[in-house]
């Protein structure tokens, strides 16, 4: 059993306090804070990667580095298709080419650690 996230590295984009969307240090400090309580209880996690939000976002080397941080805490990383499309409407070949594609997006992350 293991606790899942949703769309890293973009957890926590928004405040709702304060009806703001969160700046990528904001984010990072955001998941840096999970990973270390995720650590300190030894519990098992894997967070789900929305790949366009690494590789379209005009910060993708800082949203690389959010990822790396769950890489190096020995963290799970999960595809979840490039660009999260409800998979009831594609066809077999087309959710294929979104798990393809979704998976060289994450592939160098894996290769770098």
């Amino acid at each position: 059993m293991a606790l899942t996230f949703d769309d890293l590295p973009a957890v926590g984009t928004r405040n709702p306090d304060e009806d703001r969307s969160l700046s990528t240090p904001e984010i990072r400090a955001i998941n840096e804070a999970m990973v270390s309580t995720l650590k300190r209880h030894h519990a098992p996690a894997v967070g789900f990667v929305n790949e366009r939000g690494i590789s379209e976002a005009p910060d993708t080397e800082e949203r690389r580095a959010i990822l790396r941080i769950w890489l190096r805490a020995g963290l799970d990383l999960g595809n979840h298709t490039y660009s999260h499309v409800d998979s009831n409407q594609l066809s077999a070949e087309e959710f294929e080419q979104e798990i393809e594609k979704g998976e060289a997006s994450i592939a160098p992350l894996m290769r770098d650690e």
